[in-house]
């Protein structure tokens, strides 16, 4: 074996004292070392990003769980070990500029905007405060996630799919890409009957769905849209909310009040497509881009361990 050198020996002893350090500290300080160190701050920051979008994303179908990103905490550190490590590589490469960086955030955030909250920015500022961030904190996250895309963008050129690839995986797969019936609703979420069971009577009386829900409603993603839940497959609600929302026959029919765990809901139904088969013509584009995901993630697993092996990673986090 060979012998470790004086500075080698010095470097591995001040790390010792340093990881002796924070263990007596505790875990409020640092929660990872990867070339670097990951604050307590960083991960509680970035795990709530994590509920944000998340809460986002279920978008009034069911009740958010207000722990999702806590119990999420080992998976969120160690993706950000890996992002961590890819921001490391991507300085020896080609990074985007602060132009770049700028106008991406601002059509992330702008998409963000128009899709959740009806392109108010006070909206998307007061869903954000009340996840503990703030505009900024969005900005520099959507501006540190370009920097791993533009190396992931970079090492992953070479991956090229083929036709017959796509036509092979479309044979073997074809159920999968065709559409299943749809429905396209609103939804007036409250916390009381005797108000849901008003709302519902003034709507009967020909009130403004819109306009009552933008007033009423306490679901906050779908408030700015006048409780718009876009287009839905079935299964995609709890169990009431479901039922009656597919028994509703008529494009502009209204249910009657719906309690769910999350309180009582009017719901209008805005549109219904039925289901169709699709051709390979139609679904080509995102049979490659799944498959292209599929090398992409295996490829990077494969990427991020070998950058684990070459620096050292230490794990703070109790």
């Amino acid at each position: 074996m060979a012998k470790l050198s004086k500075a080698r020996i010095k470097l591995l002893g001040i790390l010792a004292t340093v990881i002796v350090l924070l263990a007596l500290l505790g875990p409020q300080f640092y929660v990872a070392f990867a070339g670097g160190f990951i604050s307590r701050r960083e991960l509680v920051i970035r795990q709530r990003h994590v509920q944000f979008a998340y809460e986002l994303h279920l978008r009034g179908r069911s009740t958010p769980d207000p722990e999702f990103a806590q119990k999420m905490q080992r998976e969120i550190l160690e993706q950000m070990i890996a992002e961590r490590l890819l921001v490391q590589e991507a300085k020896q490469g080609i990074l985007p500029s602060s132009e770049e960086q700028q106008s991406y955030v601002q059509e992330v955030v702008s998409f963000i905007t128009r899709e959740f909250f009806g392109g108010s920015s006070e909206a998307l500022e007061e869903r954000l405060v009340l996840a503990g961030l703030t505009l900024a904190q969005l900005d520099l996250y959507l501006a540190e996630t370009l920097v791993v895309h533009k190396l992931r963008e970079a090492r992953l050129k070479e991956i090229v799919i083929t036709e017959a690839e796509i036509k092979a995986h479309f044979d073997a797969r074809r159920a999968e890409y065709n559409l299943p019936e749809m429905i396209r609703l609103r939804h007036i979420l409250v916390k009381e009957r005797s108000l849901a069971e008003n709302l519902w009577r003034q709507l009967q009386r020909g009130g403004d769905f819109v306009a009552l829900a933008q007033e009423h409603t306490v679901d906050i993603v779908s408030r700015p849209l006048g409780g718009d839940l876009n287009w839905r497959r079935r299964g995609e609600f709890a169990e009431a909310f479901e039922v009656a929302a597919w028994n509703l026959a008529t494009v502009g029919s209204i249910s009657p009040v719906v309690k769910t765990d999350m309180g009582y809901h009017v719901i209008k139904l805005e549109g219904r497509l039925p289901p169709r088969e699709r051709s390979l013509v139609e679904v080509q584009d995102a049979v490659r881009a799944r498959l292209l995901e599929e090398r992409e993630a295996a490829f990077f697993k494969a990427y991020v361990s070998e950058l684990r092996r070459r620096v050292l990673v230490l794990v703070f986090l109790r």
